[in-house]
């Protein structure tokens, strides 16, 4: 019984681990304000909004692609246009994510 019980505790905890190992956080401070410096036109709440909005629908199908593993381009060209459909995004939801996706893609090596 006690075995089983350790067991258990070590696959909770695993589990856990597991799980938050794939969730992506959303941009700190100091990357927000990098941003901000480096990107006119951008500001802390449209970066955050973008993050948000990206969170409540990708994830509703599948893992979500932290943004700096592709360029701008592969974003822009070949993931959004696929995903955008599937995820029914009105244009407003497609702008707001383009804004966090573009800000932290793998060109901006902000990461």
């Amino acid at each position: 019984m006690r075995k089983l019980f350790h067991i258990s505790i070590l696959f909770i905890a695993f589990g856990s681990l597991w799980a938050c190992s794939f969730r992506l956080h959303p941009p700190t401070s100091e990357q927000i304000d990098q941003v901000v410096k480096n990107q006119p036109g951008t500001n802390s709440d449209l970066l955050q909004m973008g993050f948000e909005v990206y969170v409540d629908k990708c994830s509703q199908c599948h893992k979500l692609h932290k943004p700096w593993k592709y360029y701008q381009s592969q974003w822009e060209k070949e993931i959004l246009p696929k995903m955008s459909k599937k995820a029914k995004l009105n244009d407003e939801e497609l702008k707001e994510i383009k804004t966090y996706i573009y800000a932290f893609s793998k060109d901006k090596q902000i990461n």
